[in-house]
């Protein structure tokens, strides 16, 4: 941690007070002191009436800003903390609690039926999505404020040992029911730090590396059933139920996960499934797998994410060359040894799928036990087609 952020956090521990800046839904702009704490998170909780001029613009607009600042440090020293955030009322009783704990620590008590029912009283809370700190400048001698971007939350990993002993790293953000995000081909859990972000202030989320990527382990040989093991070794983590978020590929294994772990899995939302119903495209060569598998085995990575990219996702060679030349490329390449366990996913769900025979993509498959009403369910309800 750099020196800005152990100042913007020496800021926060000592200043009570912190300067709520709202605006109205007809665009005239409100500042209020209001005495407030904070989370591990870095969210921002305070007691407020719910009629007072401040209440209603976050009812209205949910746009604020805070300013942090020691008004008693002398001309030309002084730092402050600047944060952008969205800020809501707290309806849930147990976010209340930990919101009325948090003021506590601080010094404020206030009992949970001031805050609830008939009182005038509620909770509010901010969530940062910006937050600077003032360090001092010079220019030719004179001195004026900069902005320097801090991030604050400390990047503490995880792990969980899955049935077959790999184990599995993953981030725990937020408060609120369990989510548990499952990365696509090619991505680990930090391509889901944006989607935590803005899931957290509702969810306790789970990000998690797969099996074979960034931080958790891998067991030999791969199976769908393992990876399945590590989404239920999470789920008895977040507590023996969770809703789970599936994209791409992983829409496949999240579907499979909620055939095989029943109820611990009280939600599903999936997003564009690697469907292949009809001849709309080709479908990926016969030795697709044999192929990756090759070209990984024999250190061509590059190759064989550009195969990938090419015989299976169909992205145009011009967007390769595009690719190729950012940063995303190396990351893809760091994880290339397992886009060729997608493919057991993928084939999870064409079999699933009633096809017409002369479709000219697979043998036609008969229904899998996704047939099962419950699943069935999940399946209509939580896609998005594309």
């Amino acid at each position: 941690m750099n020196g800005n952020e152990e100042s913007a956090k020496a800021i926060l521990s000592q200043v009570l007070y912190i300067t709520l800046a709202t605006v109205g839904p007809d665009g005239l702009p409100w500042n209020t002191p209001v005495y407030a704490a904070f989370d591990e998170e870095y969210q921002f909780f305070w007691v407020s009436a719910s009629q007072v001029r401040h209440s209603q613009n976050i009812k209205a607009t949910h746009r604020v800003a805070i300013v942090v600042y020691d008004s008693t440090a002398p001309a030309g020293t002084g730092k402050g903390v600047y944060i952008e955030a969205r800020a809501d009322e707290v309806t849930e009783e147990q976010e209340i609690i930990h919101a009325l704990q948090a003021l506590e620590r601080r010094g404020w008590k206030k009992p949970l039926q001031e805050v609830m029912g008939a009182s005038i009283h509620r909770v509010y809370k901010a969530v940062p999505e910006h937050i600077s700190i003032s360090p001092v400048g010079s220019h030719n001698g004179q001195l004026f404020d900069t902005r320097a971007t801090v991030d604050l939350k400390e990047k503490k990993m995880n792990k969980v040992i899955s049935k077959d002993g790999t184990p599995i790293a993953f981030d725990r953000s937020g408060h609120g029911p369990a989510l548990i995000l499952v990365s696509p081909a090619t991505a680990t859990r930090s391509a889901a730090e944006g989607l935590s972000a803005h899931l957290a202030p509702h969810f306790t989320v789970l990000a998690y590396d797969r099996r074979g990527r960034g931080d958790s382990g891998d067991t030999p040989p791969y199976a769908v059933e393992r990876e399945v093991e590590d989404i239920d070794v999470l789920i008895t983590e977040a507590g023996g139920s969770a809703f789970v978020f599936g994209h791409s590929s992983s829409a496949v294994l999240a579907l499979e996960a909620a055939r095989l772990l029943g109820g611990k899995i009280e939600k599903l939302a999936i997003y564009e499934p690697p469907f292949i119903i009809d001849d709309s495209r080709p479908p990926v060569p016969q030795d697709y797998v044999p192929h990756l598998n090759e070209l990984i085995a024999a250190g061509r990575r590059e190759e064989a994410v550009e195969y990938f990219m090419t015989d299976a996702m169909l992205v145009p060679a011009e967007m390769i060359a595009q690719m190729r030349n950012s940063p995303m490329w190396a990351q893809i390449e760091a994880v290339a040894h397992t886009i060729p366990t997608t493919a057991p996913s993928w084939e999870i769900l064409w079999a699933a799928i009633p096809r017409h025979s002369g479709s000219g993509l697979l043998s036609p498959c008969p229904r899998s036990s996704w047939s099962d009403e419950r699943v069935l369910r999940f399946f209509t309800t939580g896609l998005k087609r594309w």
